[in-house]
């Protein structure tokens, strides 16, 4: 793995986006993350020719040339585009469009900075010519990456998840899921919460609104998602979790870690009938006992009390194949009742059930061992109530 640092100049980085030589929406990058404000302010150092922090790029050769895919910088890269855009003949980036594909986006571009003497803002279609040309030679600072035939897969994820300080932080999860981005089991599991559509060099993320986004999206970690991409993805790794489970003959694994074990295979089967089956059972019978009252409880919300009661669930034993409706109502009831015991405050002393289920529920969440003790504690529990 090689690292050069140059000095990109502003010109130059224009004819990259004009020559569509830079993908700013890799499998690993997140949703838009960065206000209008905080876009501006970037600008604002750029115009008053005041550093801004390095960007990181991954370069490889495709068809004689060089093509680069962002790794930290995404942002700042998309707030040059949505300023610049292709308003004024002097400077421009025709190609704007196509990396910023989204209404909203496009309509929070074209804002106004204050340059030189300039009592107020003006947007960059009505910058001066000399204020143009000083900055066309605009210095990004760069850090370019190149990898060579010794870089293994590990040494790629650390790197990305190292580099990646400025924003929103991308997980060795991401990576993961990236760099497998087309493992038939990934994109099965994918396809019950989102699609992805290219759009020009964007990356559009349309999010379905059945069953599993009606469950999934009660999880705190998934309502506090800036957007939708954001929101697509979170619902996806815990869906994958979930699916893990079933796929390991309903055996527990340790969270993200889980899905290390697709980099050294050739790939998992998509999700079977039955697989698929159990998942959209379990989750309709989520949803409606989400509308009688089970979304107001931690156990939609939390997603450490979520996984066992749907790992629970999944498994069978307490929620049969041939359970009929008065034996569903029952189960609701006693998940809500479940719910409220885990409200109670002060909690439960240590050596009842419910006092160590809450103690297992509070550190290391995801080791494979504590989880299968949560779980038989919560179906020990479940049957009192």
């Amino acid at each position: 793995m090689e690292y050069k640092n140059i000095e990109m100049k502003l010109d130059t980085l224009i004819n990259y986006f004009n020559a569509g030589r830079i993908n700013l929406s890799p499998a690993f990058q997140r949703g838009r993350a960065w206000k209008p404000k905080m876009r501006q302010e970037l600008i604002k150092n750029v115009v008053r020719k005041r550093p801004i922090p390095a960007i990181f790029m991954y370069k490889k050769e495709a068809d004689a040339k060089y093509v680069y895919t962002i790794l930290d910088g995404k942002q700042r890269l998309e707030s040059i585009l949505m300023f610049i855009r292709n308003d004024n003949p002097e400077l421009k980036i025709d190609t704007w469009k196509q990396y910023i594909s989204e209404r909203k986006y496009r309509e929070q571009s074209g804002f106004s900075v204050k340059v030189g003497w300039e009592k107020k803002e003006i947007p960059f279609s009505k910058f001066p010519n000399h204020e143009i040309r000083t900055l066309r030679e605009y210095i990004i600072p760069t850090i370019e990456i190149s990898l060579d035939e010794d870089t293994n897969l590990d040494e790629i994820i650390e790197l990305f998840v190292d580099i990646n300080s400025f924003g929103v932080r991308v997980t060795r999860t991401d990576v993961i899921k990236a760099i497998k981005r087309d493992d038939p089991l990934l994109q099965s599991v994918y396809k019950l919460i989102a699609e992805k559509r290219p759009k020009g060099m964007d990356v559009f993320t349309k999010v379905s609104r059945g069953m599993f986004r009606r469950v999934l999206r009660h999880l705190s970690v998934v309502a506090s998602a800036a957007d939708k991409h954001a929101e697509a993805d979170r619902m996806w790794d815990k869906l994958m979790e979930l699916v893990l489970f079933i796929r390991n003959g309903n055996t527990h694994s340790k969270g993200p870690a889980a899905l290390k074990k697709f980099m050294d295979a050739k790939g998992e089967a998509a999700l079977d009938p039955k697989e698929r089956k159990n998942l959209r059972r379990t989750f309709s019978f989520l949803d409606k006992a989400y509308k009688n009252g089970l979304a107001e409880t931690r156990l939609a919300s939390d997603y450490v009390h979520f996984y066992i009661m749907s790992t629970a669930l999944l498994e069978q034993e307490i929620f049969p194949v041939d359970l009929d409706n008065d034996g569903r109502a029952e189960l609701t009831r006693q998940l809500i009742e479940f719910g409220k015991l885990i409200a109670v405050q002060p909690p439960p002393k240590e050596e009842t059930d419910m006092g160590n289920y809450l103690l297992l529920s509070g550190k290391q969440t995801t080791d494979a061992n504590k989880r299968t003790e949560r779980q038989r504690l919560f179906k020990k529990i479940l049957g009192t109530l």
